[in-house]
């Protein structure tokens, strides 16, 4: 069940697990919060694994940092985005499932004075 979001939850977040992808996954974008904990994850095993004869990891290490960095500036429209969707899902009680309710209420009313 998708329910609307905090953005200082994802900022904490962010700020506490940005390069792990928390942000991300909070704000159920879970592909992209899963490519970047990957990444982050493989870049240190590589940074302790290859110590410096192989030091691949120190440089994917700056994909998620970069990455992080930009997700600061685009955490405000994708918690808008997905509290907005979130506001017309029918699990989330919005305008979708007023509709369908009040239409299936007024068929049955008219089922019943029908039948009688």
């Amino acid at each position: 069940m998708s329910r609307v979001k905090s953005a200082k939850v994802a900022y904490l977040l962010w700020f506490l697990l940005g390069t792990f992808g928390a942000h991300r996954f909070y704000l159920n974008l879970y592909g992209t919060g899963a490519v970047l904990l990957i990444i982050t994850v493989s870049s240190y095993f590589l940074m302790f694994a290859g110590g410096r004869d192989f030091p691949v990891g120190y440089l994917t290490i700056w994909i998620p940092i970069a990455w992080a960095f930009v997700d600061l500036f685009l955490i405000p429209g994708i918690n808008r985005r997905h509290n907005a969707a979130a506001a017309t899902r029918p699990e989330d009680g919005g305008p979708a499932v007023r509709r369908r309710c009040s239409s299936l209420i007024d068929r049955m009313k008219s089922h019943q004075t029908f039948h009688q």
